[in-house]
């Protein structure tokens, strides 16, 4: 499956996970899916081909509508070049007279007749004098504006996160955070809510029961899945991230004593 057979409409079902299926609402540098549940993916041109297959074309108004952007879109393009050519182009070497001005009545009793507006220049903006029926190029419904709270929230606890010493890395549509080099969570921004994926091991027996767990067949390191859509789940959300901080940072060796060293060298003689 490649980019250019995408369209907007088809439905797609995950290879990996079962029964899940994800419609196309956007197409760029990469296909946004849209879930049954409201929730997006982002996903590249190779993973679309490996991890999802095609189960369902565009509806018919969809397709529909796919089909008179792109004809819209050629319409115009052949437009400008016919009105280019016809500009550049003369007749027998002789200018083209494309518009007569109407001529004036005379006014047989001498009288002084006011200006006629017609010789003023047209100052209609140009976004009145597109045709009525053009639309623009249609590539998905695109992103909504994410809520302040859900976007505050986001910001705030990976600051958080930054402030205790976390690593912060942002890759693709998540920000991945890390302690000596181990990823402890990737938190990613919804229009909705904020997705946390965390390590199951570091997270209390009462914060797992608050997360879906992805099966051990998946092999995911950040198995534990929590989902924030309100501002009363911002404290149990940076306290699962604290868990994860203090399960994967290293506690620091303390010094051995030079007396120590020496008693280990003379015992070893």
């Amino acid at each position: 499956m490649t980019m250019e057979n995408v369209k907007l409409g088809q439905v797609f079902e995950s290879r990996k996970v079962s029964g899940q299926k994800g419609t196309v609402t956007a197409i760029g540098d990469k296909v946004e899916l849209t879930l049954a549940d409201g929730e997006t993916k982002m996903v590249s041109e190779s993973t679309l081909g490996r991890w999802w297959k095609l189960v369902a074309e565009a509806e018919p108004a969809v397709q529909e509508e796919n089909n008179v952007a792109e004809a819209n879109k050629e319409d115009g393009n052949m437009e400008v070049q016919v009105h280019e050519a016809q500009e550049e182009k003369p007749v027998d070497g002789k200018i083209v007279e494309t518009e007569k001005q109407e001529e004036a009545p005379v006014d047989t009793n001498n009288n002084e007749k006011p200006a006629d507006d017609t010789d003023k220049k047209d100052e209609t903006p140009a976004s009145e004098n597109k045709p009525a029926d053009s639309k623009p190029e249609h590539r998905g419904r695109g992103k909504q504006a994410v809520d302040p709270a859900v976007q505050k929230m986001f910001t705030d606890m990976v600051a958080h996160m930054v402030d205790m010493g976390a690593v912060k890395r942002e890759t693709g549509g998540y920000v991945g955070l890390y302690v000596d080099k181990r990823n402890i969570a990737e938190v990613t921004l919804q229009k909705k809510g904020i997705r946390i994926n965390l390590n199951s091991q570091s997270l209390s027996a009462e914060n797992m029961d608050l997360c879906k767990i992805v099966p051990d067949t998946y092999g995911w390191t950040l198995d534990s899945v929590y989902k924030v859509t309100k501002t009363e789940q911002y404290d149990t959300a940076v306290e699962m991230l604290e868990q994860g901080f203090a399960f994967r940072k290293k506690p620091a060796e303390p010094a051995k004593p030079e007396d120590d060293k020496q008693e280990q060298t003379a015992e070893a003689k």
